[in-house]
């Protein structure tokens, strides 16, 4: 499983709880929970840390896990979930029925929001076939918490403890009578704990204007794991698909995607890694956009979309980029097409589309051949 594709992985059963390999086994869900008199008045912090006896083990859930998880609760629809890896920040915006994920490390930045069809396809496997009250009880940071265990279809076994008398939010396993405060399951035939050590007050407010800073959105599809003709984005999108191939072998090649975003004098940078070559990317109007795909030992290729003319409530729209790459070290074709766009699109308003320069691009793509032909030329005559 290539990297981008295991951090969606993980991510995907962090706020589901399902399973991770048939390693990871229960792994942390995103809940809300309304106030009780065991708990503080809204808003308040769930704070958990994990434990394992085995130091390899822990080293690798500190590395995708993290070593502490915090739930901020702001009331019983909106909460946030914080995790801070070794492979970097993960976070969960969650409103009523809309997820909001985030997910920022050295290499990669990017973000999803799903709502409707798209979180239900993203919550519709179970993470437990059958759950069994044990009639054990132990008190989690002072809550009276009632002891189950969870076998999933593969006949792994997970340990619970929820408090009952915390109503239960989780999503994926509505038949828990109450909200975990501690939970257990095996890695590599080692026991690992994630337990909650404190519930305190806190003075924040729930603000989605964090979200999606200086990241790639991505389409629902990466999350959910497929594409689907029978959802459709109920947004003002521009979905890209995005491909980088090899010009010489046509085969999809690997490289990253580093997105420029600008708003007037306000400008975002962020990047990520085409795994397999591709990815859907979302952009919205009123923007204007620079996608530069690169590998090293290969030309770059930038492509522009201004968007900054483009109305909201048009919904959505979708396109697909191709982009070939060619093996080179000519620093001159480099440079240039580092500099300069091989193609340019721009929202038109007559026709209520956005469009491609096409005689702009046979531009680009002379002068490139020029460039080429003098450096050949150069190198005959050193």
């Amino acid at each position: 499983m290539d990297f981008t594709s295991l951090q969606t992985f993980i991510n995907k059963r962090l706020t589901t709880m399902r399973f991770f390999n048939s390693i990871f086994f229960l792994c942390i869900g995103s809940f809300a929970i309304s106030s009780c008199n065991q708990v503080p008045d809204t808003p308040y912090e769930v704070k958990m840390t994990v434990s394992c006896s085995d130091s390899e083990v822990l080293d690798l859930v500190h590395r995708y896990f993290g070593q502490e998880i915090s739930y901020t609760i702001f009331n019983d629809q909106q909460f946030r979930l914080k995790r801070n890896a070794l492979m970097g920040e993960y976070q969960e915006w969650i409103e009523g029925d809309s997820l909001y994920i985030q997910d920022v490390g050295e290499d990669y930045a990017v973000s999803t929001f799903l709502d409707g069809e798209w979180l239900d396809l993203y919550l519709d496997e179970p993470i437990v076939e059958t759950l069994v009250d044990t009639g054990e009880k132990e008190s989690i940071a002072g809550v009276e918490c009632q002891k189950f265990i969870g076998l999933n279809s593969y006949n792994d076994t997970s340990w619970i403890w929820a408090a009952t008398d915390i109503p239960n939010a989780w999503i994926t396993l509505k038949d828990l009578p109450g909200l975990p405060l501690k939970y257990q399951y095996k890695v590599r035939e080692q026991l690992v704990t994630y337990e909650t050590n404190s519930i305190e007050n806190v003075d924040a407010d729930f603000d989605l204007k964090s979200w999606g800073k200086s990241t790639i959105e991505l389409s629902p599809s990466y999350y959910v794991g497929a594409e689907s003709d029978d959802l459709n984005l109920d947004r003002d999108v521009l979905s890209a698909n995005v491909v980088l191939y090899d010009m010489g072998t046509n085969e999809p090649l690997e490289g990253s995607l580093q997105i420029t975003s600008r708003d007037g004098s306000s400008e975002e940078v962020a990047e990520m890694t085409l795994n397999g070559g591709a990815a859907t990317v979302l952009l919205k109007p009123g923007m204007f956009y620079s996608l530069l795909f690169a590998r090293p030992g290969y030309s770059p290729k930038r492509i522009n979309y201004n968007l900054s003319s483009q109305p909201s409530g048009m919904g959505a729209f979708a396109t697909r980029i191709d982009v070939g790459g060619f093996a080179t070290n000519n620093l001159d074709v480099i440079n240039y097409l580092y500099q300069t766009p091989i193609g340019v699109g721009e929202y038109n308003s007559d026709s209520l589309a956005i469009l491609m320069d096409m005689s702009y691009t046979e531009a680009v793509k002379e002068e490139l051949k020029r460039i080429r032909e003098a450096s050949f030329k150069d190198s005959l005559n050193p």
